[in-house]
């Protein structure tokens, strides 16, 4: 567990530049999610110290500002510095993070287990940090740190969106695996095997749709699929088969396919002998060139906002397979996918499956890579609030992968609406003009009866709507303005029109209606969207 956050300043909470104004004072820029950062870290628990080869003014600023557990200014022995504070503390070093960006940073990064640099550091710092941030120093790198790192600390569980549903997640870790590895992919050599870190693997449950994940950020490489070099006769065989049915199943033969996530195009080939015009879409570059060089169409893209867009969009279909547990936002790479896709597209989507891996306790699957572990509920939930009809799921390949196949929800069809608006409110207007103005009244205060008439733009043709509850009576109804009277303020021969709007009471209302003011009025009763004459 990491208790202790310890911070280079310049370069790091700063840009690194200096400003200087015609009188020649100095400033620098930090970011204010940088300062939520360090305060946020210490409400966790976290104890933050600042150690600074500078002793100026801005470095007494950030000592103000912040109020560090442990300041450091204008110190020349880093080292020296921090075992300081270990012997202060009592911690060790694999219970402090360094952040730091130049060369004198290097020597004490080399004494902790957790070392981080922003992105603009040097490239000597950047071969030793454990944790390479993607901002850069004074652009919000620190907040970074704290989201990837999860930093806990003593003083309870940190919280976090879940990446499906959006619910804050505040329940502590269902697992934890101290020093697993930090990634399964680009494994270190013997040259440089002292720059590969363990990492804490925590893994939580959202308690509103039940996703198992982790809650770190994605491996670097996570962008781009990596599969092994070459697909085995068994895996030959199942797709081919899989991919074949799918396509008579569709009717796709001819039609536009999408993988999302292609790789170097393994499985392209399958795909196009099944008799679609299939597509691939991949973010690796080396991948994008040798999917290219045997012969496929393939785009270099990644859904980052979901609104990016594929030149040989739309498709009929799509598939991603083993590749959605990677992606860090789900939400966005869903609605990247929806946005390529033609009216009625289907999609075959496989994750791994979770349930299992519960069921026979495999706890080696759980890694850095896999950000998310679906079953069957928690797969159908994403993609139904998504934009998804899940029409099918099953275990496949001896159960290891779960197989879901799903269609584009087609938008709903709101025109009905304005056909049965323009029709009541034309019979009304019509029965209106017929009897003439302000010889015609509502009987119900009900907001059916107020949306219609605000519908049919008759605020100076009625001359009152009647109820019987006295606390509406001496209103009036609200955007149309029409005064709301008691049924004994009005006579026979007031008015000749009457529209009944009193609901599942409308036929009581008619018949009292009747009797009270004769049968030479004209009564009509609201059902649904008709006006039916009594």
């Amino acid at each position: 567990m990491i208790k202790a956050v310890i911070l280079d300043i310049d370069g790091v909470l700063t840009n690194g530049k200096v400003t200087v104004d015609s009188e020649g004072r100095e400033s620098k820029a930090v970011d204010f999610k940088d300062i939520d950062a360090v305060f946020e870290m210490k409400r966790r628990g976290i104890k933050v110290g600042l150690i600074t080869g500078e002793a100026t003014p801005i470095t007494l600023f950030f000592k103000e500002r912040f109020k560090p557990d442990f300041f450091y200014n204008g110190c020349k022995d880093k080292p020296r510095a921090l075992a300081e504070i270990m012997a202060q503390t009592g911690y060790v070093g694999s219970e402090i993070c360094y952040v730091g960006d130049a060369k004198y940073d290097i020597p004490v990064m080399k004494l902790v287990k957790y070392s981080a640099c922003p992105a603009n550091a040097i490239s000597e710092v950047k071969a030793l940090a454990s944790i390479q941030l993607e901002r850069n120093g004074g652009d919000g790198c620190i907040w970074e740190l704290m989201e990837r790192l999860n930093l806990r600390g003593t003083a309870g569980v940190s919280s976090f969106a879940c990446k499906s549903c959006g619910a804050l997640c505040t329940q502590p870790p269902v697992l934890d695996y101290p020093g697993q590895p930090a990634g399964a992919q680009h494994l270190p050599v013997p040259e440089n095997a002292d720059q590969d870190k363990p990492f804490d693997l925590s893994v939580f449950q959202c308690a509103s749709c039940g996703l198992v994940q982790l809650n770190v950020a994605p491996v670097p490489y996570y962008r781009e699929v990596i599969r092994a070099a070459a697909v085995s006769a068994e895996m030959a065989a199942f797709r081919t088969e899989q991919f074949a049915e799918f396509v008579q199943k569709h009717n796709l033969v001819g039609k536009k396919v999408l993988e999302c996530g292609c790789g170097a195009g393994e499985f392209l080939p399958f795909m196009e002998q099944a008799g679609t015009v299939v597509t691939g879409m991949e973010y690796g570059e080396n991948n994008v060139k040798k999917a290219r060089a045997a012969g496929f169409q393939v785009e270099r893209l990644f859904f980052d906002t979901g609104a990016e867009r594929l030149q040989s969009g739309p498709f009929d279909a799509f598939y991603i397979l083993n590749y959605l547990e990677h992606i860090p936002d789900l939400r966005a790479c869903l609605a990247g996918i929806r946005g390529n896709l033609a009216p009625g597209a289907v999609g075959l989507i496989e994750v791994p499956n979770f349930e299992m891996l519960l069921a026979r306790g495999m706890f080696m699957e759980f890694m850095r890579d896999h950000l998310y572990y679906f079953t069957v509920k928690s797969l159908s939930l994403l993609l139904e609030t998504n934009g998804f009809d899940v029409l099918s799921a099953q275990p496949v390949f001896h159960d290891y992968v779960l197989s879901l196949q799903a269609r584009l929800r087609a938008p709903i069809d709101f025109s009905v609406f304005a056909v049965a608006q323009q029709r009541l409110t034309g019979k009304l207007n019509a029965l209106v003009e017929q009897y003439g103005g302000c010889r015609t009244a509502f009987w119900g205060a009900s907001h059916q009866a107020f949306a219609l008439l605000a519908f049919a733009g008759l605020h100076d043709k009625i001359k009152c709507i009647i109820d019987s509850a006295p606390f509406k009576q001496g209103c009036l109804s609200p955007a149309t303005h029409i005064p709301i009277v008691a049924p004994d303020s009005l006579q026979p021969g007031d008015f000749d029109l009457l529209i009944v709007a009193a609901g599942g009471y409308s036929e009581e209302v008619a018949k009292l209606a009747r009797e009270k003011f004769g049968r030479v009025l004209a009564i009509y009763i609201l059902r649904e969207n008709q006006l039916v004459n009594y």
